[in-house]
């Protein structure tokens, strides 16, 4: 009997994907469809075809301190670099995570909120003189060519950010990332 089903099941995944394919003859009804979804069966091969994703890219985090020095957030304080972190899946303490900061280049009015987290977290654990007086987000864009080439990244300023301080409220610049704007130079550095 469990052979059966696990006949069946296959079969009805199969089907599934046959469905999925473009002008395919196969349908499902709508009852036939639910089980799927019950099932957790329901899939696609969008990932992959017929248009796979072709941008990727990671985060720096400039951040001045206090003390004037300026360290990169995203990778615990360490001097900023624009090289591709590897794994770039290391930036990110979980699934959740990278997806939030996948977002966060499609939707940059979330940046100031993201913003400001990052600074209450580092200066909770460090002494005022290192605290973040200012940070910006950028996103490097890298994006896939044809015969797994990849393009010259170019960085993408979302925010420029004043941390508040201990008990004000923050501050952010008109930096705000827009469609069709520039991205951040990654060699000027503040003083």
């Amino acid at each position: 009997v469990a052979d059966a089903a696990a006949l069946l099941l296959l079969g009805y995944v199969l089907l599934w994907n046959v469905m999925a394919l473009p002008a395919s003859p196969v349908r499902f009804s709508e009852r036939a469809q639910s089980l799927a979804y019950l099932l957790g069966l329901d899939q696609t091969w969008s990932m992959f075809a017929p248009h796979p994703l072709k941008n990727d890219g990671w985060y720096v985090l400039p951040a001045r301190l206090r003390s004037g020095e300026v360290v990169d957030l995203m990778r615990g304080g360490r001097p900023v670099t624009w090289e591709k972190p590897q794994p770039a899946s290391a930036d990110y303490p979980n699934a959740r995570w990278r997806r939030l900061m996948m977002a966060l280049a499609d939707h940059p009015e979330y940046a100031p909120a993201y913003a400001d987290y990052v600074c209450r977290r580092w200066n909770r654990t460090h002494e005022a003189g290192r605290a973040v007086e200012e940070l910006e987000i950028v996103f490097v864009l890298e994006r896939t060519l044809p015969d797994y080439r990849s393009s010259e990244p170019r960085p993408r300023l979302l925010l420029r950010h004043r941390c508040p301080p201990e008990t004000g409220r923050a501050r952010s610049g008109p930096e705000l990332f827009r469609p069709g704007r520039e991205g951040a130079d990654p060699d000027r550095r503040r003083a």
